[in-house]
């Protein structure tokens, strides 16, 4: 029912705008750049992260059904503050946070994250990116300190990257070789159009990406559901014809269940078998009586 999705892209390429168009929401501007944007709407300025952390309490924020994090970076900046402030031996004089420190700025910014997911809000991570070097390769990631990337990593359904292509800009979710991704509802490579003709565009993403992720939440229940059952079906199973019925139950349900479930059923009605007197005819296809002397083997 709700979504967290993670955009990244260079600075000035139009994330802040984006942000504008998922519909009902408050952009959370902790960038202190929401004014430039020339596709503006509600905008929540945080100056500090007590601002950030009474958020979660604050009843106002009932009326909107989406929040935008604008920039991550800067919001992890403000709480890295506020962690040195309160206890200085976590910070060095530089103003960089020690190990311990960068522990509790993953920690505590993963909770904050949690408490805003429990309002039932979407959420949108806004991100600048950074180019880092592999050997001779570069690899475009969101620019996030310390573990905390990792864990916004997993908590974000679908991550998408902008960038430019000539004079259009893109919004491309699949992971690549040179950037990273992460595309649940396997859209194509978008061009993001001008947001004053679209200006649901990331509202439409939004939907596409549940609608998405709940078809393939149905067809996990579903196989559960075969798996479930045909475990029951085989249990006490000890002829030959038990288990040709059995397989022909796991064609039965090829084209309705996921290539992986097929291969389960199979593996189920192989352990079925178990040490009985079954064994699989290679010319007839089906599974009959086996000699003593024979050697079972699985069904193919």
């Amino acid at each position: 029912s709700t979504l967290n999705l993670l955009i990244y892209g260079s600075p000035g390429i139009g994330k802040t705008s984006l942000g504008f168009t998922a519909g009902n929401a408050l952009i959370l501007d902790f960038d202190h750049g929401a004014h430039r944007s020339h596709f503006r709407g509600n905008t929540c300025i945080i100056k500090k992260w007590e601002d950030a952390a009474a958020l979660p309490r604050d009843e106002s924020l009932a009326e909107f059904d989406v929040l935008v994090v604008d920039t991550v970076g800067r919001a992890l900046d403000m709480k890295t503050h506020d962690i040195i402030k309160q206890n200085s031996k976590m910070g060095r004089p530089s103003g960089t946070l020690t190990l311990p420190g960068y522990g509790e700025l993953k920690a505590g910014f993963t909770h904050w994250v949690k408490q805003l997911n429990c309002l039932g809000k979407d959420l949108i991570f806004i991100c600048h990116d950074k180019e880092d070097r592999k050997n001779d390769d570069i690899i475009v990631r969101p620019d996030v300190q310390g573990g905390s990337l990792a864990e916004i990593h997993k908590v974000s359904d679908g991550i998408g990257h902008m960038s430019k292509r000539g004079n259009t800009t893109t919004l491309d979710f699949s992971p690549r070789d040179d950037a990273i991704g992460k595309n649940p509802a396997q859209l194509d490579v978008l061009e993001v159009p001008d947001f004053n003709t679209a200006p649901e565009f990331l509202a439409a993403i939004i939907a596409e990406c549940k609608n998405s992720m709940g078809r393939v939440s149905e067809r996990a229940s579903f196989d559960t559901q075969i798996l479930a059952e045909f475990a029951e079906k085989i249990d006490g199973m000890k002829t030959p014809t038990n288990a040709n019925a059995a397989l022909k139950y796991i064609n039965a349900q090829h084209d309705l269940v996921a290539e992986s479930t097929t291969k389960q059923l199979k593996v189920q009605l192989n352990r079925a078998i178990g040490e009985k007197s079954i064994a699989w005819d290679d010319e007839k296809k089906v599974f009959v009586k086996a000699a003593a002397q024979k050697q079972k083997t699985a069904a193919k």
